[in-house]
């Protein structure tokens, strides 16, 4: 049978439960008395799109944020104009942007601290301690060379010193303490500001580890962050449209380099979502779709705009052209896709391209921006 569902209708779509972030966001809070929690949505919120996702968190109460870049600082203030907005990766290139717009820098290397206190005495920044990443941050014996210039933290409003934790998806590795520890004594060097030292992984660690600001991101989202228990709502759903539905009468082969082949009698569907779309090409051959509630295996090649599935377990009239079949969600865990992938739940959600459209929910209603 060869159709295709009505023109305008996406083939695939990301639906997004804007609802269930604010109540992922509040259990963080109860999780988190006596600290802070600040919000993470660098990479347009980790591809869900950050205005939408800002301005739930700002009704819920969220003060604090943190984005990548300048340029996502700027993007961010629009939707947040009153909270504090953090830039990861500092302002080395365009500090009097930042004193504009009031973002407050997170100063990695004694470079970016001397470009920030000549911009004006007592603007506020962070700084980001380095104790066991080797990525960004001031090491043990920058922080010593800085800490024999006092005047240098004198001209700085230091708002918050962080760190971040390596092995945080590991409850029990031996890093995380070392890196608490390191982190308390650096600290003791530094002008006393409030702390933070814990991403999504780490606020599951405990008190210990969370400072005076814990900085969730991918939990907010409702995905799973580490080997410890979380409770937290599904926020995130990705759906494909069938196009079209075969039956096969005679053995085929299917897809680019015909690495499948299928023994007749048996029904093929090909579903609208492809690699363009983010969905990994690795899922050919061995990752699942959710059709009527049944799961059916992915049959050949994922290809740019297109995959086919493998319907032949299912009564015929259980699914249509123009159904949707769920690829992620409440069935299909990001986890479990990813690991077919050979990737990581991080991966698969911000690599989805941005002409997916997102469809969101608020206050219990489909919602636009």
């Amino acid at each position: 049978m060869d159709s295709t569902p009505d023109a305008g209708r996406p083939s695939v779509v990301l639906h997004i439960d804007l609802d269930a972030l604010v109540a992922n966001y509040r259990a963080l809070v109860q999780a988190c008395e006596g600290a802070s929690v600040a919000a993470v949505v660098k990479a347009d919120a980790y591809g869900l799109g950050v205005a939408p996702i800002a301005d739930a968190l700002v009704e819920a109460g969220c003060d604090d944020f943190f984005v990548s870049s300048v340029a996502e600082g700027l993007a961010l203030r629009t939707c947040v104009p009153t909270g504090r907005i953090f830039v990861l990766a500092g302002a080395t290139d365009v500090p009097e942007t930042c004193v504009r717009a009031r973002l407050v820098p997170v100063l990695n290397t004694a470079e970016e601290i001397r470009v920030w206190v000549a911009c004006g005495e007592g603007l506020a920044a962070a700084i980001q301690i380095d104790t066991g990443m080797t990525r960004a941050g001031l090491n043990w014996q920058e922080v010593q060379a800085l800490c024999a210039h006092p005047p240098v933290w004198e001209r700085l409003h230091l708002c918050l010193v962080m760190t971040h934790l390596a092995c945080a998806d590991t409850s029990l590795a031996v890093m995380n303490e070392m890196q608490r520890a390191d982190f308390e004594v650096i600290c003791g060097l530094l002008p006393k500001a409030p702390t933070s030292l814990s991403n999504s992984a780490g606020v599951l660690l405990g008190r210990a580890y969370h400072g005076d600001l814990v900085r969730p991101g991918l939990a907010l989202y409702g995905l799973k962050v580490s080997d410890a228990p979380q409770k937290l709502q599904p926020v995130v759903r990705l759906e494909a449209r069938v196009l079209q539905i075969r039956e096969v009468r005679d053995d085929v082969s299917i897809g680019y380099g015909a690495t499948a082949w299928l023994s007749a009698p048996a029904r093929i569907a090909t579903i609208g979502v492809g690699y363009a779309d983010g969905y990994p090409r690795a899922l050919g051959n061995k990752g699942e779709v959710v059709v009527a509630g049944v799961r059916v295996p992915i049959v050949g090649r994922v290809s740019m705009d297109l995959a086919t599935i493998d319907i032949s377990a299912l009564a015929v009239d259980a699914v249509a052209v123009g159904d949707m079949v769920e690829l992620v969600g409440a069935t299909l865990s990001w986890e479990e896709v990813a690991h077919w992938a050979e990737t990581i739940n991080y991966e698969l959600l911000t690599r989805l391209s941005a002409r997916i459209p997102r469809l969101y929910r608020w206050h219990g209603h489909a919602v636009t921006f």
